[in-house]
């Protein structure tokens, strides 16, 4: 089995709209009737939730004219937030089609499906051409790509001249061993946690061709 599609494997639930409309209803929430906050605490599940997405906003700096890429969109939490905030159109990717699908029909619940699309696709092969975003950003992803120069040289070449790449990763900042199972991985053949400076360096030479 590839490396993809074991990771795929691990994300995959099956229920996740069912899971999603009894968690809204226990807090009270019509599922008919949600609004984009009301998802934030179900559809965000990287550290820091909402108020990193929030953070995250502020350094790209988004505008209503912006295309923008979400790699390895999830459930599309960050999506919906930023097109519904900044008014600018969000496409995601995500390797997950079980997320893909949860992702789509959440937009369009919330009013958004024009603004918000979901591809079901790799980071390592974006569907999509030359210089088609002015930004883009990734929350908890790259920890389960290995291959981050081709990731890397895959979103340069989607972003225009100038275009803007945030990361929010979990990354190593110590020599200790990481223990098995973690959120993003049941063992280390799936997890390729980086170390920030040596994401940087990976993240420079592909990114001159941006500016």
């Amino acid at each position: 089995m590839s490396v993809e599609r074991t990771v795929e494997d691990h994300y995959s639930h099956g229920t996740l709209m069912e899971t999603i409309e009894a968690a809204l209803a226990a807090s009270g929430i019509d599922p008919d009737a949600v609004m984009v906050a009301d998802l934030a605490p179900v559809d965000e599940f990287h550290i820091g939730g909402r108020a990193a997405t929030v953070d995250l906003a502020g350094k790209l700096a988004l505008a209503p004219s912006d295309r923008v890429l979400d790699v390895g969109s999830g459930l599309g939490g960050a999506s919906r937030f930023f097109a519904d905030e900044f008014g600018c159109a969000v496409t995601g990717i995500d390797l997950t089609a079980d997320y893909v699908a949860t992702a789509r029909a959440l937009s369009e619940r919330v009013g958004l499906g024009e603004r918000n699309t979901f591809e079901h696709a790799s980071a390592l092969a974006v569907p999509f051409g030359d210089a088609s975003f002015d930004a883009a950003y990734m929350l908890h992803v790259g920890m389960n790509i290995a291959a981050k120069t081709e990731l890397f040289a895959e979103i340069a070449r989607i972003l225009v001249p100038g275009g803007r790449l945030g990361i929010y990763d979990v990354m190593r900042t110590g020599d200790g061993e990481i223990v098995y199972p973690v959120p993003w991985a049941e063992t280390g053949e799936t997890s390729f946690v980086a170390v920030p400076k040596t994401t940087a360096r990976r993240w420079a030479a592909p990114a001159s061709n941006c500016r």
